[in-house]
């Protein structure tokens, strides 16, 4: 009876040893044949990743001839030459509107003029004054409202509408370029809204940012003309074809006191005058 317990502890001892031999030499082969999880999931994470982006550069994007930003065109040009676009959004309004029309008169230069719809309306003899006196009007905004007019493209192209109703009233559709456009806060306020630029493009409306500026827009009060003239000179730096962003709103009295140095200081310079060409269709 003795010999037979020995005998089993001698069996449960050898079956025992064998599953842990079996166990060791699985694990050592199943460990060396793994492949890293760290450097798979990210690899392939990436992959993905790149592959979306591929995707949406490949899409088929609609025709340059609408709906592009004009500024390349304007700006990228080796023609010898210094050219300045002079550029008034907010306008018109009957304080400083009228005041600027008269330098860019007396100096015989003609500028291009970004309307709100709601001041067209207040003030149309000065749209006419803007056309007669040989400016190139095209359209901001009617509300200039970008909570409002940026929630969609829809509600912006509305808006445009409104906006070009108001002016066509004003000065006639032959009156202004009604195909040209600045978006409210340049087309960087659409940069990240999906559908913008692309509803921009099929309604037929070619719009123009700025690559120098005065600053008097920056702050919500009027800067003097000091600073406006150190803005000025140094956002146009050593540029030769210069779209400068100002404007001719109610507020922007330091504009008009200013706007003698802007124009003395580009003659100085050799710059030339040009408004931004009028667009069709």
């Amino acid at each position: 009876m003795e010999e037979s317990k020995k005998s089993i502890i001698r069996r449960s001892l050898i079956l025992f040893i064998a599953i842990g031999i079996l166990f060791s030499v699985s694990y050592f082969i199943g460990m060396k044949n793994k492949k890293p999880v760290a450097s798979t999931k990210p690899f392939k994470v990436a992959e993905i990743k790149h592959t979306e982006v591929v995707k949406k550069d490949t899409v088929p994007t609609l025709p340059k001839t609408p709906g592009k930003d004009e500024l390349r065109d304007l700006i990228n040009v080796n023609d010898g030459q210094k050219v300045a676009y002079l550029t008034f959004d907010d306008g018109p309004s009957p304080n400083n509107t009228p005041q600027i029309l008269d330098i860019l008169k007396r100096e015989d230069i003609k500028a291009t003029f970004f309307i709100i719809g709601k001041n067209a309306e207040r003030n149309p003899e000065l749209l006419v004054r803007e056309k007669n006196e040989g400016h190139t009007i095209g359209m901001h905004s009617y509300t200039h409202e970008p909570a409002i007019i940026y929630k969609n493209p829809e509600a912006y192209l509305k808006d445009l509408e409104e906006c070009s109703a108001a002016m066509t009233k004003a000065v006639g559709e032959d009156g202004y370029d009604k195909w040209l456009i600045r978006f409210p806060e340049g087309s960087f306020a659409v940069k990240n809204k999906p559908g913008f630029k692309e509803a921009i493009a099929a309604a037929g409306y070619h719009y123009v940012d700025w690559n120098a500026l005065d600053g008097d827009a920056e702050h919500s009060r009027m800067e003097t003309p000091q600073y406006l003239m150190s803005r000025f000179t140094s956002t146009i730096g050593e540029q030769h074809h210069v779209v400068i962003l100002m404007h001719d709103a109610a507020a922007k009295k330091s504009t008009v006191d200013t706007l003698p140095q802007f124009i003395k200081y580009l003659k100085d310079k050799g710059f030339i005058f040009k408004t931004i060409p009028k667009f069709q269709s």
